[in-house]
């Protein structure tokens, strides 16, 4: 045998890899000497870093365990492929991801640069193995999710910081030797803003693009072309727990059964939801993946699964372990499980089955989640204060106290309106949905300093303080469940004690919640007074979202009063103020529904409908169901009013399909939205498809309210409409003197809506030939409307043509001109419902031309050129082209 020196050797065992002068290349080299020569040999070296040999590598790199003697330790040293620029990009881009990143379960990054044209990244070194070699040992199910957890904690975090990891993985996941999971390889993590899960990118393959993913854990979006946002993490983090805990990854969207005992139907049926095809379909967050994954202690000792946020509040009490958060971040479990858990929920649960309310069951599985949701914010939002406090360092002292008292007050509001669901009554259950919109949002606890809380260095201050924000949280409970009376002396207990406390911004909260309760019991001018006081009080003090609240409600009480002159100032002051508080969500929703409301009972035109566009999208963006639904149905009735009824007739349905799955089909939004619906199918001359709507109005009204209201009598008086159109008068009748009847005994004789019905009767009478009868009724509502209405309003119009119509039909012919013309000149430049002008310009034309003949030929056919295109309902074009011929000449 042919003896080899040993640097032949040494070539020879590195034939199967050509020479080259890469990192990988030449420590595999080192390697081999110093296996050969003996230890005497010199390692390979890059730069100050000691290559101790390859711990592993993938598309992007390779890492190494090498010795740092600037750190005096072994460090895990990731160089890249790729050289040059774009390695330096790719590089730069995970060392900065990771910095971002301060979290126990992500490996943290100590220094990135380039050497030798070699761009390399500085992590700890963690000793343990990957998932995979984790588990080749026998682990309980419980072990494993608690890993997996863990885990899915740094992901969620790397999503809070921004960013998404793009190639989760069994191999991806470090077990170290403590047992404690660490996310590392962050090679592919995009900002947020750089992701695009919904658009496949031009080029972009995940074949053609080395160390785009790993396939069987890639989310479909990402294989179909798209780069993929926190969903695609979310696909590709379950379908490494379902291998973990079943041994196998799911094939082709099978479900396999269950192959290890202990892995309960609530995980694979969360983890499964997790892999959905459609991004839209899986979990919201990680955060809420994690909530449904995390293990559910015994009753009576646990916070909801919701709750438990494993993520972020492992991240918060590890570092307990290694240094010394303030005492009050120990634990926020005592005051959370006390508010929200599962006997309580349960308690909740009964309470609003047995109050007898026919869309209890669907409202509540609406409730449920939306309250493990706001709990499970609580958590990540103290965990997270304790975390900028005690690992991050970039909370001081003070403004950790007065994060958590923020969060503090957040959580009175939360047990206030618990409280009052355990109390459930039919009030209660109709606004659960809204009240549970309206809490306040946990977030603004880390974007405010919200000094005027609870923190001060006076104790008995303190417990003043304490005592005045829990009766205004119970005073809000009872306000946002529909119970104004049970809030009024609430509110006046915390008015009296908080203008006994040195604390500007309390007392404009509270001046804006009293003034607020004040508007919707139409105590208008004590609400004013109310209002801008808390303005006052809240610019003096540099408050801008108290300020916010002020002005908004100040337009909202003018508004009220049929004063709009100063809607515009005030909406535009609101306006301001939300931006300078930092845009809160409550608020800004607040402000975009107002002025969609205000600009559509103003006048039904093109900018009320942008208005209302506007709140819906806002709605949908800050995933607010409810208000998004709503706006949609205004946007409709907005649409119906300019005449567009196809398009009103299509997003008024597609409201009504999205809120009968938050508040279920019987609630008593969903008869307006019918009752709208069916005025529009009437417009459309749909009347069979018009009635079932009424009808089901009337059915939703029969069901909440054993007697009358006045939900009942508007199906019937829309029914009545389309009696007419088919010149039913008798049927028409009917439905009129009974929606009459109602609102009579419930909102009195003089109320406007009266005045409407009235005048709508004298219709069907006039046609019936009853026209003393019609006249009695009519001039009834014009009376009404001349002191319970402003001159302008669109409804006076209205009134007016059929008055003016019937002193035509007895023969007054000169006062129904007077009328008729006086109104038409009135409302000429008033921006009313199209089909109610030209209704009013056809019952002109028909009086003109009974009373002036040809001298009015030429003002008679412009007005039924005006009115024509206007017009939908077969019997009044009718009416318009038998009076066109007989005008022609």
């Amino acid at each position: 045998m042919t003896s080899i020196e040993e640097p032949d050797l040494i070539d020879a065992l590195m034939a199967i890899r050509p020479a080259q002068t890469d990192v990988f290349a030449c420590s595999l080299r080192a390697w081999v000497r110093h296996a050969v020569v003996g230890a005497d040999d010199q390692p390979f070296r890059l730069g100050r870093f000691t290559v101790l040999g390859p711990l592993g590598g993938g598309g992007m790199g390779t890492v190494f365990l090498a010795y740092d003697p600037d750190l005096d330790r072994k460090i895990a040293l990731k160089v890249l492929h790729t050289r040059g620029d774009r390695g330096l990009r790719e590089v730069l881009r995970e060392g900065r991801a990771l910095a971002r990143l301060s979290h126990p379960a992500v490996v943290t990054v100590h220094e990135v640069g380039v050497l030798a044209d070699q761009v390399f990244v500085v992590m700890e070194y963690v000793e343990g193995g990957d998932l995979r070699v984790w588990l080749r040992e026998p682990r309980s199910s419980a072990a494993i999710l608690d890993i997996l957890l863990e885990a899915g904690s740094g992901l969620a975090a790397a999503h809070d910081a921004g960013l998404v990891h793009l190639d989760f993985k069994p191999a991806n996941v470090l077990v170290d030797a403590a047992g404690h999971a660490r996310v590392i390889d962050f090679g592919l993590a995009r900002p947020l803003l750089d992701t695009g899960a919904a658009s496949p990118v031009s080029g972009f393959s995940p074949a053609s693009f080395p160390g785009a993913g790993t396939p069987g854990y890639m989310a479909p979006e990402r294989r179909e072309g798209a780069l993929g946002d926190p969903r695609a993490d979310q696909y590709s983090f379950c379908v490494t727990a379902w291998e973990a805990l079943l041994g196998q990854r799911p094939q082709g969207g099978q479900e396999l059964p269950p192959e290890r005992p202990g892995v309960s139907s609530r995980v694979l049926a969360a983890l499964r939801r997790g892999m959905r095809s459609n991004p839209g379909e899986r979990f919201a967050t990680m955060h809420e993946l994690l909530a449904a994954l995390a293990p559910r202690p015994a009753r009576g000792l646990r916070v909801l699964a919701a709750l438990l946020l494993v993520g972020l509040v492992l991240g918060a009490y590890q570092f307990g372990q290694r240094s010394t958060p303030a005492p009050r971040c120990l634990s926020p479990w005592a005051q959370i499980a006390g508010t929200w858990n599962d006997d309580r929920a349960d308690a909740l649960a009964a309470a609003f089955i047995t109050a007898a309310v026919p869309f209890a069951r669907e409202t509540w599985a609406t409730v449920r989640p939306a309250l493990d949701r706001y709990a499970a914010a609580w958590i990540a939002a103290h965990a997270r204060a304790c975390e900028d406090a005690g690992v991050r360092a970039i909370l001081p002292a003070p403004l950790l106290e007065q994060r958590l008292a923020c969060l503090e007050d957040h959580r009175l509001h939360l047990a206030a309106l618990v409280d009052r669901f355990a109390a459930a009554d039919a009030a209660t259950i109709t606004n659960a949905v809204t009240a549970v919109e309206r809490l306040p949002p946990i977030d603004a606890c880390d974007r405010a300093a919200p000094t005027d809380l609870i923190v001060t260095s006076d104790p008995a201050l303190v417990a003043r303080r304490r005592v005045v924000r829990g009766s205004l949280a119970r005073a809000r409970a009872e306000l946002d469940t529909g119970r104004a009376a049970a809030a009024a002396p609430l509110l006046e207990e915390a008015l009296t004690r908080a203008r006994e406390v040195d604390s500007p911004a309390l007392l404009a909260e509270v001046l804006v919640v009293a003034g607020n309760s004040d508007r919707l019991a139409s105590r208008f001018d004590r609400g004013l007074e109310r209002a801008r006081e808390a303005l006052t009080t809240a610019v003096a003090h540099a408050e801008p979202l108290q300020a916010g609240w002020a002005a908004l409600l100040l337009a909202q009480l003018h508004n009220a009063q049929g004063d709009a002159a100063r809607n515009d100032e005030l909406l535009a002051l609101a306006d301001a103020f939300t931006r300078q508080a930092g845009e809160p969500t409550p608020l800004r929703m607040s402000v975009l529904l107002t002025r969609g409301t205000v600009a559509l009972e103003a006048a039904p035109t093109s900018v009320a409908c942008d208005e209302l566009s506007r709140a819906r999208d806002y709605a949908l963006q800050h995933d607010q169901r409810r208000a998004a639904a709503v706006s949609l149905g205004n946007l409709g009735k907005c649409r119906d009013m300019l005449g567009e009824y196809a398009v009103a007739v299509d997003l008024i349905t597609r409201s009504i399909a999205e809120l009968e799955p938050l508040v279920g089909a019987l609630h008593p939004w969903l008869a307006s939205l019918h009752i709208n619906l069916g005025g529009v199918l009437t417009e459309l001359a749909e009347y069979d498809a018009a009635l079932r709507h009424f009808d089901r109005a009337r059915a939703i009204a029969a069901a909440n309210f054993p007697g009358d209201h006045v939900l009942l009598a508007a199906a019937r008086m829309n029914a009545s409409i389309v009696h007419n159109r088919r010149r039913r008068w008798a049927d028409a009748l009917v439905e009129q003197r009974a929606a009459l009847a109602i609102d009579e005994r419930l909102l009195g004789p003089d109320h406007p809506t009266v005045a409407l019905v009235l005048c709508n009767m004298g219709t069907p009478l006039r046609n019936l030939r009853r026209l003393d009868e019609a006249l009695v009724l009519t001039t009834r509502a014009t009376a009404i409307q001349s002191t319970a209405l402003p001159p302008e309003h669109c409804d006076v119009m209205a009134c007016n043509e059929i008055h003016g119509g019937i002193l035509h039909e007895l023969g007054r012919a000169d006062e129904a001109v007077a009328i008729l013309d006086a109104t038409h000149a009135r409302f000429a430049a008033v921006a009313c419902p199209p089909d109610q002008r030209a209704s009013l310009e056809l019952q002109l034309a028909q009086t003109l031309w009974a009373t002036g003949g040809a001298a009015e030929r030429a003002r008679v056919l412009a007005l039924l050129d005006a009115a024509e295109p206007h017009i939908a309902a077969d019997v009044t074009r009718d009416e318009l082209a038998r009076l066109r011929a007989a005008v022609r000449p």
